[in-house]
């Protein structure tokens, strides 16, 4: 084949042609030569098919690699497919895996449900893990591992080499936790840990022994029997970034040392129950950062706890707090609420979102309604979220008020300031709503245009140009009791300049004087909220 290439590029027409044929006989040449070495790998592999085989009878998805070459196996596509070693027995495993397999996921699930009848023997997996030389994944989960027939070997063997980015264990007994944590070497890895419905861990020192690089993040997730969290992967910093324990009880020990290395972290994102934060919260030093903290209350239909003012919580840097309200179904009273909201106040002084979640219940209204929340000590309060709806304050216009109304789209009877919003942003047009909100700006004796235009800028919706800063507006503000409608960066602008400086200034656009206090609309595409600015000068811009 290849003479007969180079006989036709010498008889071409022209140097191009030839250069054309010879080019196309070299990269069939080297299709040919790999052909050859994935034949050549296949006969020096006895246990392709055996490996293809098994991974067959546990569900694995390779229907798209099913050709038994090595290179195939190791170039399979990411796959989610649990690998159900409970199907296997001891003969459908072979004593040696494919070298340095490649998965996208590698789920690893003992019984089909976590009362399975059919019990993985515990020799299986022994001789699974032996069987593997290298497995790297992003993702290794290993699910349903109970010891139901006798003890784990007591020696895990040849070590296998794992190379992930995340580990999960779920369900599995404390005795399988030592003997995987043994059996795997994970000094290669950055890992992001998962650890949930662990029925038989009482405590995390197991985590002491996973010898990998680095923790990344580290998830705890419904622990029933955990009686203490002292590890030194906590005493001594390890974990880097998020910690988070979910479900995890109250009354969960922890020693002075354990709280002091969680309490001296820069969390990217902390997570964990009010009771337990409250004992870590003194041993954060001033300053230290937590971007984000994720705090569960939980209040029981019989012990109610209150939320107690806790002036001595020092004053943390922590910008995003989340609130997880469980126990939806139990009656929350409104002095609980309220408390609540003093305690975050009290305790929290950087804050600029605070994220509650009431699990679709809607009993959070009972105690917010027609109350206002004080926010005097929390002068960078930008966003407050209900159950994932957003309600923007006035602070992402420049400025806060000493107290605020709290709105919430959801609700039809909330009331913001002096204004009573009834209307459902959802249901009606942005025309009517403003309509009903400020007549006067669509009113046919002032005779102005109803097309929202900022009058500064002459920004319009939709347009790319016009704007003050160079950068596209998000939404529309009506200020002086609805005379004038002007795009969020100019009344940025208004706002932080004469217009705020005292009570008596007149409007910059029409010279008239200004009512105070000033009620502002804000609008976006999907709703409209009402904010009263007071007249005094603001503390923090």
């Amino acid at each position: 084949m290849l003479s007969r290439c180079i006989t036709k590029a010498l008889h071409a027409n022209t140097p191009q042609d030839a250069k054309h044929i010879l080019r196309g006989a070299i990269v069939g040449l080297l299709l040919g030569l790999a052909w050859c070495v994935k034949c050549l790998e296949y006969l020096q592999s006895p246990h392709t098919e055996q490996t293809i085989s098994l991974f067959a009878k546990c569900n694995f998805d390779l229907a798209t690699v099913m050709i038994n070459t090595v290179a195939h196996i190791r170039k399979t596509q990411p796959s989610s497919e649990p690998l159900h070693l409970h199907q296997c027995t001891l003969a459908d495993i072979p004593n040696d895996l494919v070298e340095g397999m490649e998965f996208g996921q590698f789920r690893l699930c003992g019984g089909c449900q976590v009362d399975s009848k059919v019990p993985l023997s515990e020799m299986v997996v022994w001789k699974f893990f032996n069987a593997l030389g290298t497995l790297r994944t992003s993702y290794l989960a290993i699910t349903n591992l109970q010891i139901c027939a006798g003890n784990m070997p007591s020696a895990p063997g040849r070590v296998t080499k794992v190379k992930a980015s995340k580990l999960g264990l779920y369900n599995v007994d404390i005795g399988y936790l030592h003997w995987i944590i043994r059996q795997m070497d994970l000094s290669e890895s950055s890992l992001t840990i998962y650890l949930s419905w662990l029925t038989t861990v009482v405590s995390l020192e197991f985590l002491d022994a996973i010898n990998c690089k680095e923790i990344y993040s580290l998830y705890m997730k419904h622990l029933p029997a955990l009686g203490s969290i002292d590890c030194n992967v906590l005493r001594n910093g390890r974990v880097k970034n998020r910690l988070i324990f979910k479900n995890v009880s109250r009354l969960v020990a922890a020693s002075p040392e354990t709280l002091c290395g969680i309490g001296k972290k820069r969390w990217l994102v902390m997570g964990c129950n009010k009771a337990l934060w409250e004992r870590i919260a003194p041993f954060c030093k001033k300053g230290e950062e937590i971007a984000q903290l994720d705090l569960v209350f939980i209040y029981n239909k019989d012990v109610k706890p209150a939320c107690r003012v806790n002036t001595n919580c020092p004053n943390t840097t922590v910008q995003n707090l989340g609130i997880r309200l469980a126990y939806p179904n139990n009656f929350l009273g409104k002095q609980d609420g309220l408390n609540m909201l003093a305690w975050i106040a009290n305790s929290f002084t950087a804050l600029v979102h605070i994220d509650v979640r009431v699990r679709g219940s809607d009993f959070l209204a009972f105690y917010l309604r027609n109350t206002f929340f004080d926010i005097k000590t929390l002068p960078f309060l930008l966003m407050l979220s209900i159950d994932s709806i957003a309600c923007n304050l006035v602070g992402q216009l420049g400025h806060l008020p000493p107290m605020l109304g709290l709105s919430l789209s959801a609700c039809s009877d909330w009331v913001v300031g002096e204004v009573k919003d009834s209307w459902d942003p959802s249901s009606i047009a942005l025309a009517e709503q403003l309509t009903q909100v400020c007549p006067d700006f669509f009113s046919s004796i002032s005779g102005r245009n109803t097309d929202p235009t900022c009058p500064i800028c002459l920004y319009m919706p939709g347009s790319s140009e016009g704007s003050c800063v160079g950068q596209a507006p998000t939404h529309f503000c009506v200020l002086d009791a609805g005379r004038h409608m002007v795009c969020n960066l100019c009344f940025v602008h208004l706002v932080q300049g004469s217009i705020r400086a005292k009570a008596n200034m007149t409007c910059p656009l029409c010279r008239e004087p200004i009512p105070w206090p000033v009620r502002v609309w804000v609008v976006d595409k999907k709703n409209i909220t009402i904010h009263t600015l007071p007249p005094e000068t603001p503390r923090h811009t």
